[in-house]
Parts: structure tokens; sequence; C-alpha cells
């Protein structure tokens, strides 16, 4: 079975090379005596509203000064405050290959779009554009999968999208319930076309 250890000292140790120190106060410093603050975003969503306070409880025992903002619902529609987030901002999105649309430059909530794209990280790269495009009309797998594979790797190396946790959703599907394929988004989405044996 395989069992993997979190080094709790690695992040501080990532800090320090950066420059940081501990202060006096316990937070994190830069050279001139700054505090290392950050700004963690969430929506009023309870999976996101208690991820986003866990991860500001984790910053700031590291030494971070954390600032946990909760967008309230009147705020949702104003796109360029849900666009010009300063540091993190904590949400779900779909976590499978179609989601890769959504990493397109094109896609990236700017002042030009005024502000509308579903690329949060407002992350734009030319060469990872095209990749994606390649993506959506090659059909040998293997020549997908290698393209899959690029992306996701140019994706964590630049740390466009950092992961915090998966939310699993379940379905139950009767074993008399044909024709049923069950998915997080849409679980009813071919009910149309479901039959009973």
């Amino acid at each position: 079975m395989f069992r993997y250890e979190y080094d709790t000292r690695r992040p501080l140790q990532l800090l320090e090379a950066l420059g940081f120190a501990r202060g006096s106060d316990g937070g994190l410093r830069d050279a001139a005596g700054q505090r290392l603050a950050v700004e963690i975003r969430s929506t009023t969503d309870d999976l996101n509203a208690r991820s986003m306070l866990a991860a500001a409880d984790y910053w700031q025992r590291l030494g971070l000064a954390v600032d946990p903002v909760v967008v309230v619902p009147q705020r949702t529609s104003d796109a360029e405050y849900g666009a010009t987030f300063p540091a993190f901002f904590l949400n779900r999105q779909r976590n499978d290959l179609v989601n890769l649309r959504n990493f397109r430059g094109s896609e990236a909530p700017v002042a030009e779009t005024n502000f509308v794209g579903s690329n949060r990280a407002r992350y734009r790269s030319p060469d990872v554009d095209a990749l994606i495009d390649r993506f959506f009309v090659t059909i040998p797998k293997t020549e997908w999968m290698q393209l899959v594979g690029r992306i996701l790797r140019v994706m964590t190396e630049d740390l466009s999208i950092l992961s915090v946790l998966y939310a699993a959703n379940a379905t139950l599907v009767s074993h008399r319930l044909r024709n049923a394929t069950a998915t997080a988004v849409a679980p009813t989405w071919n009910a149309h076309e479901w039959d009973v044996s």
C-alpha cells in the first residue's frame, strides 16, 4: 500500500529560501522587516468557506498574515471584483479533461474582456493554448495522452492552479437500471434513455 508522508517543515524551508525569516512575533518578514501577508477569498458555499478557513489557519501557523474574505452574494455579480483578487481564490470547479477549455488565455477575465471568462487564474500562454487546441482535435489515444501530460506539466510547473482538495459526489444507480450514466455535474442528463430490466 502506498503511503504519502507530508513534511510539514518543507513550506517554511521554501519561504526561508526566498528570504523570509521569523520575526520576534513569530510572523514571517522579508529583509526590510515587512510582514508576509496574503488575502484568500472564497464564496459562501459551505465547503469552499470551510476549506478557505482551514488553509488560512495553516498559513497563519506558518507565520503568514492571512486575510480570509468570504465573498458575499451581493458581490458575486461584480465581475471585476471577482477577477481581480490580490492573492488566492479558493473555489470548486470540475476536474476533468473537458475543463481544460477553461484554461485558454481567451477565457481569462481581464479588462479587455470586461472581466468575463472561466480562466479564474488569468493564466495566459500561447503555447498552452496551442496544446489545448490540439488536445481537442486529436483522436489517437497515445498522442492525446501525451498532450494531456504536456499541458499538466506546464500547469504544474507554472502553478497556474493549485488543487487543494477533491470533493467526491456519490450517485447511486440500481443494477436494474439500464443506460444510466451518472455524472457529478448532471446525474440525470440522459434520463430519457433509461430503462428498467
